[in-house]
Formats: C-alpha cells, sequence, structure tokens
C-alpha cells in the first residue's frame, strides 16, 4: 500500500547522494539550475535565434520588395548582388543611342510574408538589358520574340548599374531541367541586331554566350547578316560569276 503522504508528489529531477563530495561544487548547482530550468532555457535558445535570424534577414533586406530602381541599395549594385524576378511585359527601349530589351518585372524578396505575397500587381521595376542593340528595321519582331521568350518567367538578374528610373542588369531565364538561359540569345540567333557597343559593364561570360548566338545568325545568314551578305563584294563577286558562266554556256549552245 503506497503511503498518502507520497503517492501524488514528484520527486526532485536530479538527486544527488547525501555523502557525494561534489554536492556543493559549482558544477553541481549549474547541474541542479539547469535541470530544473531547461525548458526556459530551451525557449530562451529558440527566441534569441529567431531574433537572430530576423535581424540577418534586416540586414541582407530579405524581405524588402523592390517597387523601383531607386528602392534597391547602392551597395547592391557595387557588389553586383543578384535578385529573382518575374516578368510582367516586354519591350525594346533605346539606351545611349542603342535599342535594348527592357522588361518591367515584379521583384521576389529572398523570404515572402503573407503581407507582400499578394503584392505583385502593384510592382513595375524596370530593367535595362544592354550587351545587345537591335537593328531598327526589326524593331517589332525583336519585341514579339522578346515577349514570346520571357512573359511570366523566373528570371535571375545581376545588378550592375542605376540609369535613371531604371536598373542596367544581366538576365538568365531560370530553367529547373537545364541551364539558365541568357536572355537576348534568340534575338542575336534571328539576327535581329547584333553586340552591343555598351557593355563595358557586362561580364566576359555573358558576352562569350551573346556572341556565340552572334556567330550562329552570321554563319547562317539571319535577319541583318543576310541582307550585309547579299551587298558584300564576295556575294556581288559570286554573282556576276554565275552571270558570266550563264552567258558563255548560252555562248557555246549557239
Amino acid at each position: 500500500m503506497k503511503d498518502e503522504n507520497t503517492s501524488g508528489r514528484k520527486g526532485p529531477a536530479f538527486l544527488v547522494a547525501a555523502d557525494d563530495p561534489t554536492k556543493n561544487s559549482i558544477t553541481n548547482t549549474i547541474s541542479l539550475f539547469v535541470d530544473e530550468n531547461k525548458q526556459y532555457i530551451q525557449y530562451g535558445f529558440y527566441t534569441l535565434g529567431a531574433i537572430g535570424i530576423i535581424k540577418m534577414g534586416h540586414s541582407v533586406r530579405a524581405f524588402s520588395r523592390f517597387v523601383h530602381a531607386s528602392d534597391i541599395p547602392d551597395q547592391f549594385f557595387r557588389d553586383r548582388v543578384q535578385i529573382y524576378v518575374r516578368v510582367k511585359s516586354a519591350d525594346i527601349s533605346a539606351y545611349k543611342s542603342e535599342n535594348v530589351p527592357k522588361l518591367t518585372v515584379s521583384h521576389i524578396p529572398i523570404i515572402q510574408t503573407p503581407f507582400t505575397k499578394n503584392s505583385e500587381l502593384n510592382q513595375n521595376l524596370s530593367l535595362l538589358l544592354p550587351g545587345l542593340h537591335i537593328h531598327p528595321e526589326y524593331l517589332e519582331k525583336a519585341r514579339e520574340l522578346l515577349s514570346k521568350e520571357t512573359s511570366a518567367k523566373k528570371l535571375k538578374v545581376c545588378l550592375l548599374e542605376r540609369h535613371e528610373n531604371d536598373a542596367i542588369v544581366e538576365a538568365r531565364i531560370v530553367n529547373r531541367l537545364r541551364r539558365n538561359t541568357v536572355v537576348g540569345t534568340s534575338l542575336l540567333y534571328e539576327g535581329f541586331g547584333k553586340i552591343s557597343g555598351n557593355c563595358g559593364l557586362m561580364s566576359s561570360n555573358y558576352l562569350n554566350v551573346l556572341q556565340r548566338s552572334e556567330d550562329k545568325a552570321r554563319r547562317w545568314k539571319r535577319g541583318i547578316w543576310e541582307a550585309k551578305t547579299q551587298g558584300s563584294p564576295a556575294a556581288l563577286y559570286k554573282s556576276y560569276s554565275s552571270r558570266l558562266f550563264a552567258y558563255l554556256k548560252s555562248f557555246v549552245k549557239w
């Protein structure tokens, strides 16, 4: 039969023998304190961790949505920070006497909160993509292809510079199953333009990808390269040779 005085009681969480030489030591005192208050200590560590994460998130603007280029810190451009965006519309715009792709996008923050998750409709962050110059004769075709290629797509962009109300960037389309696609390669591949003279800010790797697309268009005589080839000395010589050969052939038959 259990003792009525002890049946409803819980013993101490941590027992120390009466003859234990470490009973009154500092180590034993700390062990007793931790054992009796471990739940509160755990809550304290969770709280400190959460505060640290929030503070770190604010320092890297993890919760911020950039609505305009002016919202982006200057340090982000100096450090060439990469951010994610989603394309809302595409166009061809003037930049330093050249025609370059222009995208209107909504910024995707690192951490989305319930208060900012549905605010994309009010965002119109404007991006300019130098590195290629669209020929005036192909502006409309380039605009249509750019819209088709980027509409509603998620992009990874590298911030380079602020230009008036626009952000100058390098942009790549995010692909799940293959390498990200540099925006503008299809325009060069179709021969709608050529490598820009305003590409001092671009990385060599980015420009190399654009250059390969231009080389393919030149090789296959697409767009502007088709017109240039037809008027080149080599093309004229070939045309003259064929006409001369046809004339000689008809003369022999006569």
